[in-house]
């Protein structure tokens, strides 16, 4: 076996453990340094022709042989190097990023792609695994624009920053809508229960493959567990205390009688624990919120107060806060239980400097927000 090293960037050439990982025939180091600039992340066809006029000149090595090119920068080289294969050959991506470009290489090459571990049609998807552990860490949240309906289309696509077609056919594929849906949940989850916002307790346990978070308030804990490895693994779910646990996302729930007694989980498998149950629910629609609860305040533009006319589905607890344009809580009405039906509050705003606010008005489970100019 033969190794072949691409070296656009020094990665390769300064990991001197490849040449003793195992006995060579020979290691064959191709210097492409003075292209890697130019074809780092994406490339010119004029420097791709160069790329492969090099590769021509070099040869062919005489026998199997295993081509390394280094950093994940590069990867849109991979049909390049596929074009060069005269049999049957074994393609490994090791990189997080798309892996369109390497598909349809493989498609066209016949060779045998090994799935990288991100991929959305493994049983268990580490998007739903990473997704779990990204919105419950409390603080806002910036969700890249396709990432929550697996986006893929080729990246190249009317240019590598153009504007993407949306597949809405993502609804038809089982598992992207079920990837869609988990996100759903989790950001209705985060949205609408406070130990989220305000936890009294936040922990994490993000070193090695097994991970955790825990979070609680006065009247809610979370525990979050995750295998990020590709092997079965166990972990310590140090659940907060004894008693019923419910899987926010299965609906599931299990009886713990000793919190650290140890939990297996299969690849990509992860859990979103609470020791209350918490229905799995989705937010609204924007003319859903804008109607569920009839919010609106007048006069708006205001000054000294204004009026809150609200009218409840169903009876129950209700918050009102109003935050800043950073949204930093600047006043926070007394928590009240109301029954259904119309109701009116008065807001005091005499504490508050002239600028634009908005009202957070929560009730039971659901919220809507509104736009308040103060003078």
């Amino acid at each position: 076996m033969h190794l072949q090293l691409l070296d656009l960037d020094d990665s390769l050439t300064a990991q001197s453990s490849l040449h003793d990982a195992a006995p060579w025939d020979s290691v064959r180091t191709l210097d492409l340094r003075d292209l890697g600039p130019r074809l780092r992340l994406w490339s010119r066809a004029k420097t791709i022709g160069l790329l492969r006029q090099r590769l021509s000149e070099a040869g062919d090595l005489p026998g199997p042989c295993i081509t390394l090119m280094g950093s994940g920068d590069f990867h849109h080289l991979t049909t390049l190097l596929m074009a060069r294969a005269r049999q049957p050959f074994t393609l490994i991506h090791f990189d997080n990023h798309p892996v369109d470009l390497v598909r349809d290489g493989f498609d066209a090459a016949l060779g045998e792609f090994v799935l990288p571990y991100d991929d959305v049609r493994r049983p268990s998807s580490p998007e739903e695994a990473a997704a779990a552990f990204f919105f419950t860490v409390p603080g806002p949240k910036m969700v890249w624009q396709f990432g929550e309906l697996g986006y893929d289309i080729s990246i190249v696509q009317n240019g590598r920053v153009g504007n993407k077609p949306i597949l809405w056919n993502y609804y038809q594929n089982a598992n992207r809508r079920k990837l869609y849906d988990v996100y759903r949940s989790l950001i209705a989850l985060k949205k609408i229960e406070p130990v989220f916002e305000n936890p009294t307790t936040y922990t994490q346990q993000l070193v090695g493959a097994a991970k955790s978070i825990h979070l609680a308030n006065a009247n809610t804990s979370v525990t979050v567990i995750g295998n990020f490895d590709v092997n079965i693994t166990t972990i310590d779910p140090a659940f907060q205390a004894t008693g019923k646990w419910y899987n926010y996302l299965s609906g599931d729930s299990i009886t713990v009688s000793n919190v650290n007694a140890q939990i297996s989980l299969q690849p990509g498998e992860y859990a979103v624990y609470t020791n209350r149950r918490i229905r799995r629910t989705v937010l609204a629609t924007r003319a859903e919120q804008a109607n569920v609860l009839r919010l609106s305040a007048a006069p708006n533009p205001a000054q000294g107060s204004t009026t809150l006319y609200y009218e409840l589905p169903t009876g129950g607890p209700v918050q009102l806060t109003v935050r800043n344009v950073l949204g930093q809580s600047v006043l926070t009405l007394p928590a009240t239980r109301e029954a259904a039906g119309p109701h009116t509050r008065e807001l005091p705003l005499g504490q508050l400097a002239a600028g634009v606010y908005i009202v957070q008005f929560r009730a039971d489970t659901n919220q809507q927000i509104l736009r308040l100019v103060v003078e």
